[in-house]
C-alpha cells in the first residue's frame, strides 16, 4: 500500500526534486496531482469504490405526503441495484426518464403500496458535507406511501486524499497504486516555470500512465451511463 508521504517521497524522487531548496514542487501540488491523477484512473479503468447506500424514506411534513426524490452522495457514477428493507429478496426495476417519456408519453403511474422502479435523475443541491454541490438524485415511482428504507448499491469515485492525512491511502486496488506516479508526474511537469516545464518528458509520463489504465471515457457516455438505462438491463 502506497500512503501520501510515500508518494511525495516517489515523485520528488522520479522528478529530482529531493534537495531543491525551496522544492520546486510544494507538497500541496503534489497531493493536488495525486488526486486529480487517482479521478483520472477511476474513470478510465472503472476502479470504482461499490457500497451499499441507505435511504430511508421521509415525509414531506408529519403526517403530510412522501417523498419521491432523495440526494446521492456527491461523487457517485452508478446506481447498480436498488432494493427495499421490507422486501429484500425483490430488486426494483431501473428506469429512465427520456425511456419511459418514449415508451409512456410521460412517466408511468401506478397504485402499488411500495416502489416499484426508480430514476436516475435530476441534480439537486446538496447538503451537510456536500453543501454547496450540484449532486444526483434517485426518484422512486410510485411515490412511496409508508416508511421504509432503500438499500441503494451504488459505484463511486474514490475519496479525495489530503496533506492532512500523511498515511492515507488510494482507494484503489494495491497493484494500481504505483502507475499512479506516472500521472502525477505528468501533471506537475506541465507547471509553467522555467526550471518545471517539461512538456516532452509530461507526454511520455501520460503515455505510460495511459498504457495502464486506458482511454479516458467520453463526458457524454458517461453521463449516458448515470441516467440511462445501460441496454443489458433493458427487458423488452
Amino acid at each position: 500500500m502506497i500512503t501520501v508521504a510515500d508518494y511525495i517521497n516517489r515523485v520528488r524522487v522520479r522528478l529530482d526534486d529531493v534537495d531543491a531548496t525551496p522544492y520546486l514542487w510544494s507538497d500541496q501540488e503534489i497531493v493536488d496531482a495525486l488526486n486529480d491523477s487517482l479521478i483520472d484512473a477511476a474513470l478510465r479503468a472503472d476502479l470504482t469504490v461499490q457500497m451499499n447506500y441507505p435511504i430511508p424514506f421521509t415525509q414531506v411534513s408529519p403526517g403530510g405526503a412522501w417523498n419521491d426524490t432523495y440526494a446521492l452522495p456527491s461523487r457517485i457514477t452508478d446506481i447498480r441495484s436498488v432494493r427495499l428493507a421490507s422486501r429484500p429478496g425483490t430488486t426494483l426495476t431501473r428506469a429512465s426518464v427520456r425511456r419511459n417519456e418514449a415508451l409512456y408519453n410521460g412517466r408511468p403511474t401506478s397504485s402499488a403500496a411500495h416502489p416499484l422502479r426508480y430514476f436516475p435523475d435530476i441534480t439537486l443541491a446538496g447538503k451537510g458535507l456536500d453543501k454547496g454541490l450540484l449532486v444526483r438524485s434517485i426518484q422512486f415511482s410510485p411515490t412511496p406511501t409508508a416508511a421504509d428504507t432503500a438499500l441503494v448499491d451504488i459505484a463511486r469515485l474514490p475519496a479525495e486524499l489530503s496533506l492532512d492525512d500523511l498515511e492515507g491511502i488510494p482507494e484503489i486496488d494495491a497493484m494500481w497504486q504505483p502507475d499512479l506516479v506516472y500521472g502525477i508526474t505528468a501533471r506537475l511537469l506541465l507547471k509553467n516555470d522555467m526550471e518545471t516545464y517539461k512538456p516532452k518528458q509530461s507526454e511520455k509520463d501520460f503515455e505510460k500512465f495511459e498504457g495502464v489504465f486506458g482511454m479516458r471515457v467520453p463526458a457524454s457516455v458517461l453521463r449516458e451511463r448515470q441516467t440511462d438505462v445501460p441496454r443489458e438491463m433493458i427487458v423488452y
